[in-house]
């Protein structure tokens, strides 16, 4: 049998040079000895491999380019290598490859939640445009739902504990939200809302807690910082929700102030009453709306207060330790 001996890993490349080579040693044709050494460069995510493949003659020298296309110089040859098992050891090299690509987008995602749960939240905005009283904004309503108060889940997984409350708020949330969606009812949204701003609020509060007990300003926290904000938007706009369908005419707007605000329009009014802009056009006109805004006023300002300026002032005073 040849033996091969790999020292190092193949990213990208020719892969049907990498498959010859290995191809000749299932084929028992020749005696291949692949070589390939980790530089600097490969080990900062270049591609490439050099390689050395011998037969019982002179040996045959393949080299990959690894940072500069002057280093590689590519060259051909066949020895009597099998194209078919060098096409398998090449789709085999794929799946590899793959596997590996998921393994890297795994572990991005366990170091970095909140940026997964902020890319969909800020996704979703541009689906909640389409959706209405329709069943079918009332389906894409609940797909979305589905999607990210799972997401919610996972950033707030921080222990058994943190993971059990959090599980116990989204599974009425989107059960609530799949029956109100199939058999259009109205009710089953209003249940599921309560189920999902308590589940927001939470997952605030759980990332708050996170970043305070941190010392170091890391992209993780960047991320929980945008993630904190949306979260307490759409946990107010949920409360907005609930508020109108108890106590209805609870909030009215320029255009059609006689019929319910829509979910967009609560969103909006929640996204500009937490970030301070002032450039609402829905107006909370009886007691249970004004206070939750004023909640949400007070919620605001502590989010700058407490949030932003701590991350600023530990980015500071890193630098300077750092100097």
């Amino acid at each position: 049998f040849a033996r091969a001996s790999i020292i190092g890993g193949f990213n990208g490349g020719d892969k049907m040079d990498f498959a010859r080579c290995a191809a000749a040693a299932l084929t028992r044709t020749l005696t291949a000895q692949i070589t390939l050494p980790i530089d600097a460069s490969s080990r900062l995510g270049s591609t490439g491999f050099r390689g050395a493949c011998r037969a019982d003659g002179p040996p045959l020298l393949v080299n990959h380019p690894l940072s500069s296309p002057e280093k590689g110089v590519y060259t051909s040859y066949t020895h009597g290598v099998d194209d078919d098992a060098a096409r398998a050891v090449g789709k085999a090299g794929g799946r590899m490859e793959t596997s590996a690509r998921l393994r890297l987008w795994g572990l991005v995602a366990r170091r970095h939640p909140s940026a997964f749960l902020l890319a969909a939240q800020l996704l979703s905005l541009l689906l909640y445009p389409l959706m209405d009283e329709t069943p079918t904004g009332r389906l894409l309503f609940g797909a979305v739902a589905l999607v990210v108060v799972p997401l919610t889940v996972w950033v707030v997984n921080r222990s058994r504990f943190d993971s059990i409350v959090a599980w116990l708020l989204a599974i009425p949330a989107m059960l609530l939200v799949v029956y109100g969606a199939v058999f259009g009812l109205h009710m089953p949204f209003t249940l599921s809302a309560m189920f999902e701003a308590a589940l927001y609020f939470y997952a605030a509060g759980s990332l708050i807690s996170y970043m305070v007990h941190d010392y170091r300003v890391t992209a993780d926290e960047l991320f929980a910082a945008g993630a904190t904000f949306t979260l307490l938007a759409w946990g107010f706009a949920y409360a907005f929700f609930v508020c109108q369908a108890w106590y209805p005419d609870s909030f009215v707007g320029m255009i059609e102030p006689e019929r319910p605000r829509t979910w967009m329009e609560l969103l909006f009014l929640s996204f500009t009453n937490l970030s301070a802009t002032g450039m609402g056009d829905v107006v909370p006109i009886n007691p249970p709306a004004r206070v939750l805004v004023m909640l949400e006023q007070f919620a605001g300002v502590g989010y700058i207060a407490v949030v932003v300026s701590r991350l600023v002032g530990l980015t500071i005073m890193n630098q300077r330790r750092d100097r």
